[in-house]
């Protein structure tokens, strides 16, 4: 029988240590302070109930693609089992700042605009189809487990309405948790992180749902992601392999043998004094990316802005707009302000810049069809 790779760490490290002492520090807080139990409680109740309810396979997949921003040729594997779902990438193990993101709210470690999930609440979607997520790196594992949280905090803060679960992990041995779980243990032979869901009943129709609608362009924009794939064993062939290759300056995205043809054209642009004024409250860059991914198929239906993941809000211009853009809550519809109309200007003059990239040879006038039918646009503002 094979081992466990001898590089995971046990739980006699930094990661564990920082987790114990996290723990009882939030407990210490909650003995002196019973109303933060209830304010905690809710807000991850609101998070896993509220626009965040269906998206646990972006958040996690926009998690392990943050963790490859270092990588050469990153890899993320999703499986999904009758009992559990597994998130695994081999990028960057997790650290302190990363631990601490995930056992508070609205604290993540990520401003750079480059990197998706920049506001460190998605992972708590995870409880509306888990009761005990765990988080295996090499660099420390821990996991979280609703039970032992409603005990721990029970003892410092008895009268509670509500308990939370992600404030309070407990570290643990990731090859004895192998011992008993083959998904975990055949992931742990090449993963550098691992997510695991212990599913609650009804959650693998939700995220087999959300599995099979999972867009496949998301690999046009993060081009360190080399490969993804959703399965369902180890024993099996993976059900589904996205990939994206280039060829003749075109991008070639293969979805499982699907193949589609994509224009991708990127700028940078330092934000003006309003736009940095207005700028969503987690970034801290002065300088923004905006691609624009153009299907070479004229005639694809697709016409949205994008924030890594599509937003509800449509453009008359073919193709995919894709910025760090200001939304609402769930991330769902762009904002009106400042911030979003410079950007939208920038994307304007992007496309204009690339229409002769476009042109086809016989006729010179195809690229026109990317165009909408009006010269004005404004912002879908009915979610605030």
């Amino acid at each position: 029988m094979s081992t466990v790779r001898s590089d995971w760490a046990r739980p006699d490290n930094a990661i564990a240590r920082y987790v114990r002492d996290t723990s009882a520090r939030t407990l210490e807080a909650y003995a002196s302070q019973p109303s933060l139990v209830d304010e905690n409680a809710n807000q991850e109740e609101g998070t896993a109930r509220g626009g965040y309810a269906r998206r646990q396979i972006v958040e996690l997949v926009q998690n392990a693609a943050d963790q490859l921003q270092e990588a050469d040729g990153g890899r993320i594997e999703i499986r999904l089992t009758d009992n559990g779902l597994y998130v695994a990438d081999n990028g960057c193990p997790i650290d302190e700042p990363g631990v601490r993101a995930l056992m508070f709210s609205h604290l993540s470690p990520k401003h750079d605009t480059s990197q998706i999930g920049r506001f460190g609440v998605g992972f708590k979607s995870v409880l509306s189809v888990t009761d005990s997520p765990g988080v295996f790196s090499r660099s420390g594992s821990f996991v979280f487990d609703r039970e032992r949280a409603e005990q721990r905090i029970r003892e410092v803060c008895p009268h509670a309405a509500a308990y939370p679960v992600l404030r309070v992990a407990e570290p643990v041995d990731p090859h004895i948790e192998a011992g008993s779980d083959r998904e975990l243990k055949s992931l742990m032979d090449w993963a550098t992180n691992i997510v695991r869901l212990q599913l609650r009943d009804g959650a693998h129709g939700i995220l087999a749902k959300q599995i099979r609608e999972f867009r496949a362009e998301f690999l046009l924009f993060v081009p360190h992601v080399a490969e993804l794939t959703f399965g369902s064993s180890a024993e099996y062939t993976p059900d589904r392999v996205l990939m994206l290759s280039t060829s003749d300056g075109q991008k070639l995205l293969d979805d499982s043998g699907y193949l589609s043809r994509w224009m991708v054209f990127s700028c940078s642009h330092h934000l003006g004094p309003d736009a940095r004024e207005d700028r969503p409250p987690s970034d801290t860059s002065d300088c923004v990316e905006i691609t624009w991914a153009v299907p070479v198929n004229r005639k694809s239906p697709h016409q949205h802005f994008w924030a890594f993941f599509p937003t509800e809000t449509s453009s008359l211009v073919s193709g995919i707009f894709n910025a760090p853009w200001k939304t609402n809550s769930d991330r769902n519809n762009l904002l009106s302000g400042p911030y979003n109309e410079e950007l939208i200007g920038v994307a304007a003059r992007l496309v204009a810049e690339s229409l002769p990239d476009l042109r086809i040879d016989g006729d010179p006038a195809a690229h026109i069809d990317v165009l909408g039918g009006r010269i004005s646009y404004r912002l879908n503002t009915h979610a605030r």
